[in-house]
């Protein structure tokens, strides 16, 4: 409405400026609405596809954390599933580490094993010879106690993996029933130090010290091995599974717009010609025209079928590592703070698309200049956020109309349409400011000088300019008056001479004659002679 009351304005039509911004909004809301009807049919075929397959790269796919457990997320009560949630939270209980049965691990197996080998037995920590029954202990060199105080060990590992850990020979050693009473759940630097009666336990039994620290040490790295390739295990399982995922991702988008793309790019033909049809006929004419080159199009397209594979199986690797990366960087982001699955999806999002911005600069296709690949590269990132944001706004719009009785029903037409909005006025306006870059910073230099100006002129000088501008002001606004004055002066004689009775009627006639054109009256209307006068008053 501004505008088309702007445009009559002749001032507006012929003003450079204006010229230059109408054509630059006209350029933005095209490049706008096409992006708009590209996230409609995407949002409509792509992105519905992937929400309703579980494991195909949806919204719902992402959660609360990421999907790698991190010591930082468990503390603030946030868990992969509720078997890591136990595991990390279960108490302290040594008999969960003393071996298991069916694993003929327990620490009775463990000896009865030994005792039944003929070589002689000796202490691991003092070197005398042991008697093979009850008064010979197997001790755990790192503690039951510290291996569950390892919450790293208690996140990543199951209770069993943590009880074979525990009782593995790299942690066992055979020793008196005295010592490892003494012993119990301290380190062995502890232990060694502390005293009895006067006297440090490492002189009481006569250990030496070097060697039991050294068993210790040996302990202490088996230990870190296994709790540090369980992490690795979880968080590669992790990265495949994600990765895996892209790929299904990565092969229906490729799939679903290979041919989307075509349908896409008529309908904005159409959209664009839509004012040149004169009625419903030439519409629907254009429409069936449209529905023919369509087909012939995908029929085209399905022949170069080796151009789609080929695609599809890139596109499957660039997923893939895609979501390894994207695990990692998640992980590493959720060790200090904790990601919505919202986040989760925007950093996915955006490595694939630097992924494919690498890729773009490794193979440079369209042998591009430098210059326009920065361009692509950012419309490449920017339209995949875009993409992302619409979606979550979507999911926040239908979240909020839900709860509001009388509008309810409308929540999934309502946050589709408000997440495609939003997705495309965002890619639009990422279009726009990369492709009319140069132009905005001249705006922004333009904007500054004027400011930069500003500031270096006095108030004084700011002053004689108001002045001076008030002067010619009130010169035209005097003008103006004059001319009034002047006119309705003039229509004032002319009507006192079209009145005069007498004067001449000659004379009064041309009077009134002119007094009526003055006023505004058309030349038809005014009677100019008396032939006239009678035809008027006669017929």
């Amino acid at each position: 409405m501004i505008d088309d009351l702007i445009l009559k304005d002749s001032y507006f039509q012929d003003h450079d400026d204006y010229a230059i911004n109408k054509d630059n909004m006209q350029s933005f809301w095209q490049i706008t609405g096409k992006e708009i009807l590209t996230t409609t049919v995407q949002r409509f075929g792509i992105e519905d596809l992937l929400n309703r397959v579980k494991g195909a790269g949806g919204l719902d796919d992402y959660q609360l954390g990421g999907s790698v457990s991190t010591k930082h997320n468990a503390h603030n009560g946030i868990f992969v599933d509720a078997e890591h949630k136990a595991s990390f939270e279960e108490p302290y209980n040594r008999k969960n580490y003393e071996g298991i049965a069916a694993n003929n691990n327990t620490l009775h197996q463990q000896r009865k094993v030994r005792f039944k080998d003929p070589s002689p037995l000796y202490d691991e920590y003092t070197g005398k010879r042991l008697s093979k029954d009850g008064s010979t202990n197997r001790d755990h060199i790192v503690s039951a106690k510290r291996i569950h105080e390892n919450e790293t060990a208690r996140l990543f590992m199951s209770r069993e993996q943590r009880n074979n850990m525990a009782v593995s020979k790299e942690n066992m050693a055979f020793t008196s029933e005295q010592v490892n009473k003494s012993k119990g759940e301290l380190s062995m630097k502890e232990w060694l130090n502390k005293e009895h009666n006067g006297i440090t336990n490492s002189e009481r039994f006569g250990i030496d010290p070097d060697k039991a620290l050294s068993r210790e040490k040996e302990a202490e790295k088996f230990i870190n091995r296994n709790v540090n390739k369980a992490v690795f295990n979880e968080v590669k399982e992790a990265s495949f599974a994600n990765g895996k995922m892209q790929v299904k991702r990565q092969t229906i988008g490729i799939v679903f717009y290979y041919f989307s793309e075509i349908f896409i790019d008529e309908m904005a033909r159409f959209a664009t010609a839509w004012k040149k049809y004169q009625g419903i006929s030439e519409r629907v004419a254009a429409i069936k025209d449209m529905g023919s080159r369509i087909k012939e199009r995908v029929i085209e397209r399905i022949k170069n079928i080796k151009e789609l594979i080929g695609e599809v199986v890139q596109g499957a690797i660039e997923g893939f590592f895609s979501g390894i990366i994207g695990t990692i960087v998640t992980t590493l982001i959720n060790m200090v703070v904790s990601t919505v699955k919202s986040v989760g999806k925007i950093l996915q999002d955006g490595i694939s698309a630097l992924i494919s911005a690498v890729k773009l600069w490794v193979t440079n296709p369209e042998h591009l200049e430098k210059g326009e690949l920065v361009k692509k590269t950012i419309k490449i990132v920017g339209s995949a956020i875009s993409g992302t944001l619409g979606l979550i706004f979507e999911q926040k719009v239908k979240s909020v109309v839900v709860t509001i009785p009388a509008l309810a029903i409308f929540a999934e037409p309502i946050g589709i349409i408000s997440g495609i909005l939003v997705t495309g006025c965002l890619t639009g306006l990422i279009f726009y400011v990369v492709d009319n870059f140069s132009k905005i910073i001249d705006s922004f230099k333009a904007v500054f000088s004027d400011i930069k100006y500003g500031l270096t002129v006095s108030a004084k000088e700011i002053k004689e300019r108001y002045q001076t501008a008030l002067k010619k002001i009130d010169e035209a606004y005097v003008s103006v008056l004059t001319e009034i004055e002047e006119y309705y002066e003039k229509i004032g004689k002319l009507a006192d001479l079209a009145h005069d009775m007498g004067l001449p009627a000659n004379v009064q006639v041309t009077a009134s004659i002119n007094y009526a054109r003055s006023s505004g009256v058309s030349e038809n209307k005014i009677l100019h002679n008396i032939s006239e006068a009678d035809d008027y008053f006669l017929n």
